[in-house]
């Protein structure tokens, strides 16, 4: 297309029959005269002769103008943006399944305080088999309820964020698709809103949208439970271990800070590369009679690899700094088990612990190293939710002048069906310099039919 060949005059000249053909037959029944009998005269073989010859005037006009061909490409290139939504609007959003949601947060929350419990199971297991064996059952069965309990709050948890989030697609798709068709010709006429754009946007939008309602919203609140009991057992059995191993989180959050600031900022940018080999495909299949013809297969595949190309190294170079973050916030935690080692080691020598409280203040603050993890895998779906959401909602708040679907307005009792028009001029908003009504003028009186 931006070299002008064969394969774009082709190209144009198929759209351009495609809509003469249709202002052909406009045309002809316009010109067709109404006789006082009802029947229509029929526009002469020369009339016919030199509508033909006009149609392909402008044809050959058409082809000669690639300027505007390639301003016309160059505003196709543009992508809808939107702000971020904000986490409250998704949430109210996913209203009608409250009662999963709260069954699901209940079931997170006694997930998240079981990995604290293990650390006491594990520690008075240590203290067993440094007394002989004692109460070994006991702490055996404890384990063995961890178990079960683990079990149920992971079931219910998946169940019930499952079927909220797979709800709030469904009705978002709907809502989506509804106010795609209350739009009117204008809203489709912008080269943001073509075809390939639209239908992204109904498939993958809405699914995005629920991985920050659904099941990361239970990782979230496991991790909340999860770090307030390790700090209440930290604190308990050693407060003064305990301070010496949060010293360390300042340095987790840290990690998880430039982790989400890296997320953020490249999720744009892949969405807009990923559109842009969207119309490449749509470009090649719409055409696809015009590509064969040609044997132009290879160059739109080749096209099309190149578009994907781009993303794809850019989600390597991602791949590898996300990799570099996650390996700092995970390796700080063994950090951070040797400065608890050495200053537990210190305190059981002074006698101010002994050495299974030692244990439970150590493996209470590594569970609270281990939902800090879970936590930042909740960044890169919140971020891609959160763009999705906001191009969802702006297009929800679209409201053309003319709105289909809306109840309001007045309802006429008596209607004669006469109809006037005069001198209505009109042009699409995105091309201003093309008029397709110009001061028409047509009186049509009841029992009459326009063609």
């Amino acid at each position: 297309m931006q070299k002008h060949g064969v394969y774009h005059q082709l190209v144009t000249v198929q759209m351009l029959i495609e809509e003469d053909e249709d202002v052909n037959e406009d045309d002809i029944a316009e010109g067709e005269d109404m006789v006082p009998n009802g029947s229509p005269r029929k526009r002469t073989i020369s009339e016919n002769k030199q509508l033909k010859k006009s149609t392909s005037r402008q044809i050959s006009k058409q082809i000669s103008k690639p300027g505007a061909i390639d301003e016309e490409k160059d505003k196709e290139e543009e992508v809808e943006t939107a702000p971020g939504a904000k986490f409250c609007p998704m949430l109210q959003e996913n209203k009608p399944e409250l009662p999963f949601i709260l069954i699901g947060c209940m079931a997170a929350a006694v997930n998240g305080c079981t990995m604290p419990a293990f650390a006491i199971f594990f520690s008075e297991m240590i203290k067993v088999f440094m007394n002989n064996y004692s109460d070994s059952l006991l702490w055996s069965m404890m384990f063995l309820a961890l178990g079960g309990v683990q079990f149920i709050t992971n079931f219910l948890q998946s169940v019930c964020f499952g079927h909220s989030g797979e709800r709030l697609t469904f009705r978002l798709r709907l809502k989506t698709f509804r106010a795609f068709m209350r739009q009117d010709m204008s809203y489709f006429d912008d080269p943001k809103h073509s075809t390939g754009a639209l239908t992204t946007r109904l498939a993958t939008d809405a699914s995005q949208v629920k991985n920050a309602t659904g099941i990361r919203i239970a990782t979230m609140i496991q991790s909340l439970f999860g770090l307030v009991a390790a700090l209440v057992i930290a604190f308990i059995y050693g407060w003064k271990l305990a301070f010496v191993v949060l010293a360390g989180v300042p340095l987790m959050a840290l990690a998880g800070a430039l982790q989400l600031r890296f997320v953020m900022g490249n999720h744009k940018k892949d969405n807009v590369d990923l559109e842009a080999a969207g119309k490449t495909a749509s470009e090649a299949i719409e055409n696809i009679r015009t590509v064969q013809s040609l044997t132009r297969e290879p160059d739109f595949f080749h096209k099309y690899a190149t578009s994907l190309n781009k993303p794809y190294r850019t989600n390597i170079k991602a791949a590898q700094l996300t990799g570099l973050t996650l390996g700092f916030s995970q390796g700080i935690v063994f950090m951070i088990y040797a400065g608890a080692f050495r200053f537990g080691a210190y305190m059981v020598t002074t006698g101010d612990m002994t050495p299974d409280n030692v244990f439970k203040v150590f493996f209470a603050i590594s569970m609270t190293g281990i939902v800090i993890g879970q936590s930042s895998s909740f960044l890169p779906d919140y971020s891609k939710a959160a763009t999705a959401g906001g191009l969802i909602f702006k297009t929800l708040d679209t409201i053309p002048l003319i709105d289909v679907f809306s109840k309001r307005g007045q309802y006429l009792s008596n209607i004669s069906g006469r109809v006037q028009i005069r001198n209505v001029t009109f042009n699409y908003p995105m091309r201003p310099d093309v008029p397709v009504l110009k001061g028409i003028n047509i009186d049509v009186e009841p029992g009459q039919t326009v063609h």
